[in-house]
């Protein structure tokens, strides 16, 4: 006649108060399990575990929650959008891609790389410079902070005559020229400063 092995056991929201050390207990209705740990019959939950290793697929109905994602190469991470699509992770030891409607890439040692618009309902700040090829705004306002030396306009062009700084709105709120080695080709409502004079193209 088999043998049959059956644990400690209980239903609904039941935990055991105490178990011996090494004694096993399972909630049938949850499907915890508990051991008995140590000489004061303490009870551990699978929950308290250090560390969960699989060698398949880990799943839940619920949320996975946690401080840190750690895995030694990102493969690809898939999930399901509100509208239905699918927005996929890919990276390797050096950077990460993410699919879909906006792509990123963090490469290692060069910052985080966008192939798509950047979009924002608050400020965007940095303590560097923000570099472009053109900008497009609706209203550009500069507020220059208190205390600060720095003019808070400037357009510089090198220019072998050591006045790089063509277009300045000093601190003071001063309109600035710097003056030009030779006229350029006269244009049309434009405005240069050469040779202590200012010339005005008609």
């Amino acid at each position: 006649m088999a043998s049959i092995i059956q644990l400690k056991t209980g239903t609904g929201s039941a935990v055991p108060t105490s178990l011996a050390q090494g004694e096993v207990a399972i909630n049938i209705d949850n499907g915890l399990f508990y051991f008995g740990s140590g000489s004061g019959e303490d009870v551990k939950s699978l929950e308290s575990f250090t560390n969960i290793t699989a060698s398949g697929n880990i799943s839940a109905s619920g949320n996975i929650t946690a401080s840190g994602l750690m895995m030694p190469q990102l493969g690809t991470i898939e999930w399901l959008s509100a509208a239905g699509g699918k927005q996929v992770i890919k990276g390797t030891d050096n950077y990460i891609n993410i699919d879909g409607d906006n792509f990123v890439n963090v490469i290692a040692d060069q910052g985080i790389l966008l192939d798509a618009h950047v979009t924002a309902s608050g400020n965007i700040s940095a303590s560097g410079n923000i570099i472009g090829s053109t900008g497009s705004f609706a209203q550009t306002v500069i507020t220059l902070k208190s205390g600060v030396e720095d003019s808070p306009f400037l357009i510089k062009i090198a220019n072998s005559n050591g006045q790089d700084n063509k277009l300045e709105v000093t601190k003071d709120g001063v309109l600035k020229f710097g003056a030009l080695n030779t006229l350029p080709t006269a244009i049309t409502g434009g405005l240069v400063y050469s040779s202590s004079a200012f010339y005005m193209g008609i």
